[in-house]
Parts: C-alpha cells; sequence; structure tokens
C-alpha cells in the first residue's frame, strides 16, 4: 500500500493472460464473466470491490494487456490520526 496525496492506494497485479480490451468496461459490472473466466466464478467478486470502496469514498479501476497480466488499484481516502480515538459513552441500567 501507498500513499497519493489524501488517497492510499492499494495495487494487486498478476501475470495471467490479460483481460480483452473489449471486456475492460464491464469487469466490475454484477455477474459479468468474461469468455475465458474460470466455471467456478460468480462474477461477483469485482462488483464487491467496487462498492466496497465507493461506499468508502473511493474508486476500484482495473488496466490490462491482453498477455501480460492486469493491475487492479483501489483508492480509499486516508486519514491520519493523531492517538486512539476515544469509544463512544454508553450508559446503562442494570436489572434488578
Amino acid at each position: 500500500m501507498t500513499t497519493d496525496g489524501p488517497w492510499a492506494v492499494l495495487r494487486v497485479s498478476d501475470t495471467g493472460p490479460g483481460i480483452p480490451a473489449d471486456e475492460l468496461p464491464h469487469i466490475f459490472d454484477r455477474f459479468f464473466r468474461g469468455r475465458t473466466a474460470r466455471p467456478a466464478g460468480t462474477g461477483i467478486g469485482l462488483t464487491v470491490v467496487a462498492e466496497l470502496a465507493a461506499a468508502h469514498g473511493g474508486t476500484a479501476d482495473a488496466a490490462s494487456q491482453p498477455g501480460q497480466g492486469a493491475t487492479f488499484t483501489v483508492r480509499l481516502p486516508a486519514q491520519t490520526q493523531t492517538g486512539p480515538q476515544p469509544l463512544p459513552h454508553r450508559s446503562f441500567t442494570p436489572a434488578a
């Protein structure tokens, strides 16, 4: 993981067959499976990644060259904490 200005950046690369250019715009679509996808996949993995990143104010994207693998990048807002954050105060009344 690295930082890029206000972003925490996670990149994962592989050396697989790559993603065909016509499929690349669809890889984050729910249930999308490429022509060469493994039979056991459901096509929701990258959708979950993109939706989790978006839920935290970030992004997910991919780049690929067929025959040279793919690189997946997740960017999330970076936060700097100056120390432990206190837990919210909770009060309760014990049962009699």
